[in-house]
């Protein structure tokens, strides 16, 4: 009986932490858009209903983000990233024209582009989340079910803004540069791309310094674990290794760390 009161107040305790998120990142997000851009939030920024059920949620994220005080709160707080990165970079979201969210999964963050005249896009690989999508944003965005290889369904140089949040993560080293000239090929000249990326001292501290240096350099600067599936394969780079990759065709304005978050590759489409 203790073990089941335990578990109980365990679960009471993280569902008021996600209300007291939500309500946190709701205020600053709703502050934001007012302030910065004169724009109210709507309702598929708010709703419930909008919001996915736990399998398949499960099926390519945590689970916890089944819980709509979770799946908004770290929507918010997410969406926040990116748009203080453009400001910092000199770009006003009201200025885009179109936007893409690569991997746009269950449609957490790229709803919250809905209030801005962009016209938007997202795609992923996964059916199922391709659908929710759809059937959440199709009145507002353009969702496609794009492949794992390239190329993507989109025009070349289509895109003033692409950004990919827990993809270039998850992609097989193999394919990294394929994906990297993808991206290039649908921002236009002197678009941005935001990319996430493993912050080492967050994601991998199953390893030990020893361990993680090792890896990094039998392997020319990355490392990789867990298995094929969409949830369960990650991939970490050093720094020095993103900047060569990257620099064949983006400038690297800057890696930004975000606190206990993934960090965010912030780039320029060489003109």
């Amino acid at each position: 009986m203790r073990d089941v009161e335990v578990k109980s107040a365990a679960m009471d305790q993280e569902r008021e932490h996600w209300r007291a998120e939500r309500a946190y990142w709701f205020e600053r997000m709703q502050e934001w858009y007012r302030a910065r851009y004169g724009l109210a939030l709507c309702d598929v920024q708010m709703d419930d209903a909008t919001t996915p059920d736990g399998a398949l949620v499960n099926s390519i994220q945590d689970a916890q983000k089944a819980n709509p005080d979770a799946f908004f709160a770290t929507g918010y707080r997410t969406m926040l990233f990116y748009l203080e990165e453009l400001h910092d970079w000199g770009v006003d979201p009201m200025s885009l024209s179109s936007v893409l969210e690569m991997g746009v999964g269950l449609g957490r963050l790229l709803r919250h582009w809905s209030p801005f005249p962009a016209e938007l896009h997202g795609c992923d690989i996964t059916p199922p989340v391709v659908e929710f999508c759809m059937s959440v944003l199709g009145d507002r965005a353009e969702i496609v079910r794009n492949t794992e290889n390239p190329p993507l369904p989109y025009e070349k140089d289509q895109f003033d803004f692409v950004y990919a949040n827990s993809v270039f993560t998850h992609i097989r080293e193999e394919k990294i540069e394929a994906w990297i000239s993808e991206l290039a090929r649908v921002v236009r000249p002197g678009g941005l791309a935001i990319v996430s990326i493993f912050d080492p001292n967050v994601h991998l501290s199953h390893l030990s310094k020893r361990e993680l240096d090792r890896a990094l350099n039998a392997s020319g600067g990355s490392y990789t674990w867990g298995n094929d599936t969409v949830r369960e394969s990650f991939r970490h780079a050093s720094d020095a290794l993103h900047r060569s990759q990257w620099s064949v065709s983006f400038d690297l304005l800057e890696i930004r760390t975000h606190f206990k978050d993934q960090r965010h590759l912030i780039l320029r489409r060489h003109r």
